[in-house]
């Protein structure tokens, strides 16, 4: 199995300021925003929900009965301190700010495993000073993959307006290979120069939001950061989720998660949000333009209307939640017990799945110009890092015939591997290799979007430390025959693990060990399993 390894922090600076230069981008448009919010709340008040009244009530002799989470800062780095959003509500939905101590008794309570008792802290609040004015950006993806969102992302965009005030402002970015500023910062009541449409978030390329936020935490500053995407980030090549987070709590931007439909995967940005202040929300229905404007509207409250605690818990505890745990607020007060919990993927599940260099147009391989940035990107960790070897893995589907698909899938990953050598990279960095149609992203591709994706050049790291050379020792069209070959190898003393694969049009299972460091310990492993063992082994 393999993982993926950072780049050096400085290359990540370098490409980080460079964008800064470049990728200021034309503004092209966004949602009328008008002005709603003009009061002054005083702490205890509480604000009507829903948001068509336009001044918030108070009512003094409200108690709470709701207790909602709405986002968490979990340790980082040698941080120890665990930070949440809440808000206290009655039943009707109104926002209690700043409840007071005597009433409720706030506790943290953390669980890293199921079956070990939870650890409790003493939850001490921050007071607010009333309503948090927003210093907002949307980075919305621009790929391919969530360009089927486009309308529904118009249209909550442009629903935004009631839940902004005066003193809000807002800029938008499109996350592509590289990031667009579709709007600069601009005050709420004059956004409606930028009219929204469709066509401002059609989609091409791969994903690449990591980059476009740590662009957007250098050029444009936000408090508030909330990311919009129905796509894995593809293009994690020179910035990872753990990235995002140690610039997002260095300039002090909290970050929430929209997901998108039910493919794409949530882990990273959940890592992001959990560990900067946010929350993560997925919405799976196409279409639904107001479950997308609800989770928008509830970001929204949650930073302008939310309280705020913190707990110190011991050094032992914070690396335990590193492999994922339960978060916890619980209020007590008299015969009231409120609480709400929320769980936090491991670390390790923020490391992106693939990594895509380039997507091709059918039966071609030629590498289309909106890519060069992230050869540009990659070329540039390579040069700084000359002793790192990387492999380009070329793939194609349905594009013919089996033969002529694995030689469609050797002139792409050739092709990107000389576009990478003219940028300078050392051709012994340059560990290449062609799947054909073994290994679609989309199986049962549908749209032109799933079609492109199974058109690609991914690549991955190879470095010692992580074991990256795997054996392939048997092909099964059984998934119950393949499981019983991995039992079998593993008993003999090997790790082994089953992939699925497509071999002609239909699923398949093959077996792989895994666990050699180079190239040449696979390779006489190889030699030695097929003597003793008699089979065929092919090492990836």
């Amino acid at each position: 199995m393999w993982c993926g390894v950072r780049a050096l922090p400085g290359v990540l600076l370098c490409c980080v300021l460079a964008a800064v230069q470049i990728f200021t981008g034309q503004a092209v448009a966004v949602a009328s925003i008008p002005l709603r919010w003009e009061a002054t709340i005083q702490p205890h008040a509480l604000v009507s929900a829903p948001w068509s009244s336009p001044k918030p009530t108070a009512d003094a002799s409200a108690s709470a009965r709701k207790l909602h989470l709405v986002g968490v800062e979990l340790p980082f780095g040698k941080d120890t301190t665990v930070r949440v959003r809440y808000t206290v509500g009655d039943t009707a939905g109104n926002i209690l700010l700043n409840p007071p101590s005597k009433d409720l008794e706030f506790s943290l309570e953390l669980s890293a495993h199921p079956d070990a008792p939870p650890f409790l802290a003493p939850l001490t609040p921050e007071v607010s000073s009333g309503i948090e004015r927003l210093r907002l950006v949307l980075c919305v993806d621009g790929s391919i993959a969530t360009e089927q969102y486009s309308t529904q992302i118009a249209v909550a965009l442009a629903r935004l307006a009631p839940h902004l005030d005066s003193s809000d402002t807002v800029a938008i970015v499109a996350a592509r290979t590289s990031p667009v500023l579709i709007t600069p910062m601009t005050p709420s009541h004059a956004l409606s120069s930028y009219p929204i449409t469709t066509d401002t978030f059609s989609g091409r390329g791969i994903s690449r939001i990591a980059y476009a936020c740590l662009w957007i935490l250098h050029t444009l500053k936000p408090r508030t950061l909330i990311i919009i995407t129905g796509s894995d980030d593809y293009g994690m090549l020179d910035v990872l989720p753990s990235d995002v987070v140690e610039h997002a709590r260095t300039a002090g931007t909290a970050i929430w998660c929209i997901v998108l439909g039910n493919r794409a995967e949530a882990a990273p940005w959940e890592f992001v949000a959990t560990h900067t202040g946010g929350k993560c929300y997925r919405v799976s229905s196409l279409g639904q333009s107001q479950l997308l404007e609800d989770a928008l509207e509830e970001i929204v409250r949650s930073y302008k209307f939310s309280s705020r605690g913190a707990a110190a818990i011991p050094a032992d505890v914070a690396a335990r939640l590193e492999s994922g745990c339960t978060v916890g607020i619980v209020a007590r007060g008299g015969d009231s017990l409120l609480g709400d919990w929320l769980v936090t993927p491991p670390a390790s599940a923020a490391t992106p799945l693939r990594q895509v260099i380039a997507l091709f147009a059918s039966e071609s391989s030629t590498i289309d110009s909106l890519y060069l940035p992230l050869l540009d990107a990659l070329a540039a960790v390579l040069r700084e890092n000359p002793s790192q070897p990387i492999e380009l893995i070329g793939h194609a589907y349905q594009e013919g015939k089996r033969d002529a698909e694995r030689q469609l899938a050797a002139d792409r990953v050739r092709a990107v591997a000389q576009a990478l050598r003219t940028r300078g990279v050392l051709p012994a960095q340059l560990r290449l290799r062609a799947v054909g149609d073994l290994v679609p992203i989309y199986p049962v591709a549908s749209t032109a979007a799933e079609h492109m994706l199974n058109r690609r050049v991914e690549f991955r790291w190879l470095d010692p430390r992580l074991l990256p050379y795997e054996l392939v020792v048997a092909y099964f069209w059984s998934e119950t025959d393949a499981l019983a070959e991995q039992q079998r190898w593993q008993e003999r003393g090997f790790n082994a693990y089953i992939e699925e694969v497509i071999i002609e049009q239909r699923p398949a299972f093959r077996v792989k060990l895994w666990g050699y460091a180079t190239h040449q310990d696979a390779e006489a492993a190889a030699r030695s399993i097929a003597q003793r063992y008699k089979v065929r082994v092919t090492v990836e």
